[in-house]
């Protein structure tokens, strides 16, 4: 059996009519699955929320809630689910408030085979089409994204060598604001990083942009942390947020279980917990860097802290060993 890919619902107030309808083709062979048949406009509309039925068969002489009425409502309400008409009355004025409401097509009882599949040939060849536009639409804006991401870590990049789009070193400044003149700086070193972006077919931009948006979960979606991936290290993310230091741990341990060891290989922490205007950033990668380069090195996942107060000895003392 395949895959059932939409869902179709029924409603007739008749029962054989409803069983008609059932048996009357293969649905399943079409990748449709039909649902339980609905015996009124009402109860569909209660099951919409729950089944989430892609195309719905009504009949339009219904107590309670009449075809044309369920075809309006789900009009007004439900405008992406396609609707068809089924009676057994040939009336200008019905077929005319079919298509008003916005229905598909207009069947007449007995409905036959043929034309079942071809007016379901019709409503599977609109939803592809919507299926395709959205794949589209999703992948346009997710190239977006990715280009954006790429020049914000450009941007950013270019502060840790003192170098802003080519320019002299009297011309990197970058306006700290308040919300950035007293920040803790976190870095994350991926040592697999070969390895991951096989993960993503080796598109870098999909892999950095992918690995950011994670760490923004974990940072927070407040907007008030600066996350970039070093342009010049595909392997090192940088995270700049106001944040004390039982926050920064608390995060930095997040982030070794959100990158489980046997999945991506051993990753390393390193917290900057002294706080500093984004201006300094390359000096607080500096001293970063220099932190992850003197410890013992073993394919473990490990948070280390850096401080200008610690001896090297001291500092290899306070790494914290993770195994992931």
């Amino acid at each position: 059996m395949k895959n059932m890919k939409y869902k179709v619902l029924a409603a007739d107030d008749e029962f054989w009519s409803r069983e008609n309808i059932r048996n009357l083709i293969p649905w399943e062979e079409y990748s449709l699955e039909f649902l339980e048949p609905a015996c009124d406009g009402e109860e569909v509309i209660e099951r919409i929320a729950e089944e989430k039925p892609d195309i719905i068969l009504t009949d339009i002489n219904m107590p309670f809630l009449s075809g044309l009425e369920l075809l309006q409502r789900l009009q007004n309400e439900y405008p992406e689910i396609i609707t068809i008409a089924i009676s057994g009355y040939d009336d200008f004025d019905k077929v005319k408030g079919v298509f008003v409401s916005g229905g598909l097509d207009y069947l007449l009882k007995p409905v036959g085979k043929e034309e079942m599949v071809k007016v379901l040939t019709k409503a599977l060849g609109l939803l592809e089409e919507r299926e395709n536009t959205k794949k589209q639409d999703e992948t346009s804006k997710l190239q977006k994204h990715k280009l954006s991401s790429f020049l914000e870590d450009s941007e950013y990049s270019a502060l840790l060598s003192g170098k802003l789009y080519g320019q002299s070193a009297s011309q990197t400044h970058v306006s700290s604001t308040n919300t950035f003149s007293e920040v803790a700086t976190l870095m994350v070193k991926f040592y697999n990083i070969t390895e991951i972006a096989e993960q993503f077919e080796h598109d870098n931009l999909q892999m950095s942009w992918n690995i950011k948006s994670r760490l923004r979960e974990l940072t927070g979606l407040e907007g008030n942390a600066i996350i970039f991936n070093n342009s010049n290290k595909m392997s090192e993310f940088l995270i700049v947020k106001t944040a004390d230091a039982k926050e920064f741990r608390a995060l930095a341990e997040n982030i070794l279980k959100e990158f489980p060891l046997e999945e991506y290989g051993p990753v390393s922490v390193v917290l900057h917990e002294q706080t500093s205007s984004l201006d300094d950033i390359g000096t607080v990668y500096r001293e970063l860097i220099s932190t992850l380069i003197t410890r013992p090195f073993n394919r473990e996942h490990s948070i280390l802290s850096c401080s200008e107060e610690k001896t090297g000895e001291q500092q290899r003392n306070s790494e914290t060993q993770m195994v992931g």
